[in-house]
């Protein structure tokens, strides 16, 4: 928790119930750290931050990231592409594949 700057008090809250859009991405990594999954996906992980805290969040998921982690992002914003290492970028639209 500290590595993530949530603060302790946060283990008395219930999940998520009057959580910031950037304390639930950290809470949220803080599961990814716990749980190490092999697969993950994150559907619209820059919605409710602002420029500050999404920079945070992007560089908590760098740290994150390792070989043996597949991400998926679905998001509605290229400027994720600032921030995180990417190997494939996929644009739908209408539900098709219009760019790789």
């Amino acid at each position: 928790m500290e590595e993530l700057h949530i603060d302790k008090e946060f283990l008395r809250r219930e999940v998520n119930v009057g959580f910031s859009g950037g304390e639930r991405r950290k809470i949220e990594i803080l599961q990814l750290k716990l749980l190490q999954p092999r697969y993950v996906f994150l559907d619209e992980v820059d919605s409710g931050l602002d420029v500050d805290a999404f920079r945070a969040v992007a560089a908590l998921l760098r740290d994150v990231a390792d070989a043996q982690t597949s991400f998926v992002i679905i998001t509605h914003y290229f400027t994720i592409l600032d921030y995180l290492p990417v190997d494939t970028v996929v644009v739908l639209q209408d539900g098709k594949i219009v760019e790789e």
